[in-house]
């Protein structure tokens, strides 16, 4: 199990390390890293990381599921960079909570 905190309330801007999260929403580069980080992983399939241009889902990331919970910006963000990362719908769960 891998888990990201973020938080994104102004009084604990700064504050990284007493926590030990980070600050800021997720951005589109920080699900893409966290992707490949898990395609470098003792999951990766045969082929050197490579798959048919044709799959849905990236071989490396069959086991992966993310799951989401927060406001629904946050929410609607996260799932957006999440399928433009390789992960197919069945792969993410999220919470609505509004």
């Amino acid at each position: 199990i891998r888990l990201q905190l973020r938080a994104t309330s102004p009084e604990w801007q700064g504050r990284d390390e007493e926590w030990g999260g980070q600050w800021g929403r997720f951005t589109a580069e920080d699900i893409q890293a966290a992707v490949e980080d898990l395609c470098q992983g003792p999951q990766m399939l045969q082929g050197a990381g490579q798959w048919p241009a044709t799959a849905t889902v990236q071989p490396c990331l069959e086991p992966v599921l993310a799951f989401v919970c927060g406001p629904p910006a946050m929410l609607e963000d996260s799932l957006k960079h999440l399928r433009a990362a390789g992960l197919a719908e069945g792969q993410i769960r999220y919470e609505k909570w509004w």
